[in-house]
């Protein structure tokens, strides 16, 4: 009977370790699964949870049906053998109510336990709950900061749209008045013909023949040029002479009242200058009017006579009308002439400009980059004989170059050209202080540069010959008007706000 007893001790001992492992093993598992998938796995916790529940329900009854059977074979056992069980059954009764106690304490942790997870499981829902909440509001929020933009962007665009239609409606204005300003340029041009010594058609046909011009905006290398071709004897180039604007003032102030080398003699004195050639004109016993006559009187004594241009920032000397102008004059008595243009770099020619020209405004010089660039770029399309050449590029080849084209002797010395003509000290795509704030106008002028860069060649000093010229001009146009309008948009700002 006592074997019996202690066997069913040891069922009721293992088959209650084997619950608690049970239990434990459950509540491990549910508790890592809890740590690492709480939002994926919501609804399985819960159904864990009840899961438990329903285990323990199931062990305190099977707790329940062992301490039945337990008491029954008790009191067999104690009605049968009674007087020498006695002893054996206090113990027992001791043992049982030390596992009934440890039972009792287990399933009171367990049920601690499940409550604290319980709680946890409320917080996280709670967690959640706050977290939907919080997305609910974001999602009101970007809705209305997306109304808000649309909104914005609607008047952004309207007001675009406008100022297009004013622009476009500008651009028209102006057409029309350079039409009505051709118009009067060639009459003003016609009535100085009618009023001055006649040249004849032989005279103007041999200057257009021997015409020689550098052109390109202020501080892009148009002096170091024309000083490299003033070295050849057969060639004789003035500086900055502007022969479109002298050749204006003498048809407006009459061919008896102007005198063009006395002019240019005088321009020079007072830029500073000595009389050298290119900065100095010989006067002789009668007096050369205009450039024509100036050039008609020398034209005898070299192959080559014309003269640098160089555009600098608001040249109001010249006219605001300027760009029309000189292409009107250029074409109307040099077309056949030889061109060479030169470009700089904007970063440097801008802050070169800076230096030279302190009184003006960035967005000044900006407007001369781009309107040079600009005529350039037209004298090239329209004009037979046009050349063009980068500053970086200038080297003993490039001088050897164009006197192939010119078919002329040009003794450049030797070093006389370094990379101080070619470069500033500025690193490569470095912007000068005074250049920072208008960085996005600087990277827009880069990459026009970058695509005149690209399309001309450097043994040719033209454009590709894969297409049309037109195929690469006609967009870098479009390209710099449109910066151009912004700019001329900003310095009448400017103008207004001062």
């Amino acid at each position: 009977m006592a074997n019996t007893i202690r066997r069913a001790l040891t069922w009721m001992r293992g088959r209650w370790h084997a619950d608690v492992t049970f239990q434990h093993a459950c509540q491990e598992r549910a508790q890592r699964d809890h740590l690492e998938r709480l939002s994926a796995r919501f609804d399985s916790m819960r159904a864990w949870f009840h899961s438990q529940q329903a285990t323990l329900a199931g062990v305190e009854a099977r707790l329940g049906e062992h301490e039945s059977r337990q008491s029954a074979m008790i009191a067999e056992t104690a009605r049968n053998t009674l007087a020498e069980m006695v002893s054996l059954t206090g113990s027992v009764g001791d043992r049982l109510g030390q596992q009934v106690s440890g039972l009792d304490a287990a399933l009171t942790a367990m049920s601690q336990a499940l409550s604290g997870q319980q709680q946890s499981l409320h917080q996280a829902l709670q967690a959640i709950s706050q977290l939907r909440q919080s997305f609910d509001d974001e999602q009101l929020r970007r809705q209305a900061w997306e109304a808000e933009c649309r909104q914005s962007l609607e008047a952004e665009l309207a007001a675009a749209t406008d100022r297009q239609r004013e622009i476009d409606e500008q651009h028209a204005l102006e057409r029309e008045a350079a039409a009505v300003r051709q118009i009067e340029l060639e009459q003003r041009l016609r009535q100085r013909e009618s009023r001055r010594p006649a040249l004849t058609e032989e005279d103007l046909t041999a200057i257009e023949g021997q015409g020689l011009f550098i052109v390109g905006s202020a501080r892009s290398g148009t002096t170091i040029l024309s000083d490299c071709l003033n070295l050849s004897p057969e060639i004789y180039m003035l500086q900055e002479a502007f022969f479109f604007c002298n050749e204006l003032a003498a048809a407006d102030a009459g061919p008896e009242n102007y005198d063009f080398a006395a002019a240019f003699n005088a321009q020079h004195v007072a830029f500073g200058n000595p009389r050298d050639k290119g900065t100095y004109v010989p006067t002789g016993e009668t007096p050369y009017r205009t450039p024509l006559e100036f050039l008609n009187r020398f034209r005898g004594h070299y192959r080559y006579l014309g003269e640098k241009i160089a555009f600098g920032p608001r040249p109001h000397a010249m006219g605001d009308n300027w760009e029309d102008d000189f292409f009107a004059y250029q074409a109307r008595y040099f077309y056949q002439s030889r061109y060479l243009i030169t470009i700089r770099s904007p970063h440097e020619a801008l802050w070169s400009m800076h230096k030279l020209f302190p009184d003006f405004s960035i967005p000044a010089m900006f407007e001369c980059w781009l309107r040079s660039l600009r005529v350039s770029l037209e004298l090239y399309l329209a004009f037979p004989h046009t050349h063009m050449t980068l500053l970086e590029w200038f080297d003993a080849s490039t001088i050897r170059r164009i006197s192939e084209i010119l078919q002329v002797d040009i003794p450049l010395p030797s070093g006389w050209i370094g990379r101080s003509h070619q470069k500033s000290a500025l690193d490569e795509g470095e912007l000068a202080p005074v250049l920072r704030p208008y960085h996005s106008w600087c990277e827009e002028c880069g990459e026009i540069y970058a695509q005149v860069r690209a399309n001309v060649g450097r043994d040719t000093l033209r454009f590709g010959v894969n297409c049309h010229p037109r195929e690469y001009v006609k967009p870098l146009r479009q390209q710099i008007s449109q910066l151009l309008d912004e700019v001329l948009s900003h310095v009448e700002r400017e103008a207004q706000a001062a």
